[in-house]
């Protein structure tokens, strides 16, 4: 689920695009892997992200660790980088299952009915 928190890296884009435009350049390659091994099996869909994906995924981890010193660990840079590495073995678990998607874009659509009908019937009642 790498890419869920995707949206730290343009938040920080922002301010700081010199360092993320190179990590959001990785994250749109990792995309770019995924839209080619959406129709596969499971098994080639592995197979096609340990060839691709995972060599990406090396290398931005290692650019999340070399930008490390260079970013305050308060700015939104800093808090991208940190969160991404923090949770990179979460994140990156859809490179050992081919079951599994890069992110959960899909379990997100097909719960927001719920969780927007959930709201509105617990909205205070004005009489």
């Amino acid at each position: 689920m790498l890419v869920a928190r995707r949206r730290y890296f343009h938040k920080a884009l922002e301010s700081d695009q010199a360092r993320m435009g190179p990590a959001l350049l990785f994250i749109a390659q990792l995309y770019q892997v995924e839209k080619a091994a959406r129709p596969l099996r499971a098994e080639d869909r592995l197979r096609l992200r340990q060839l691709q994906s995972r060599p990406i995924l090396d290398k931005l981890h290692a650019y999340l660790w070399e930008i490390q010193a260079e970013v305050l660990p308060k700015s939104p840079a800093g808090k991208a980088a940190r969160y991404t590495r923090k949770n990179w073995t979460a994140l990156t678990r859809y490179c050992e299952d081919g079951g599994l998607e890069i992110d959960n874009n899909a379990t997100e659509r097909a719960i927001r009915g719920i969780a927007v009908g959930r709201n509105n019937w617990m909205l205070p009642r004005c009489l």
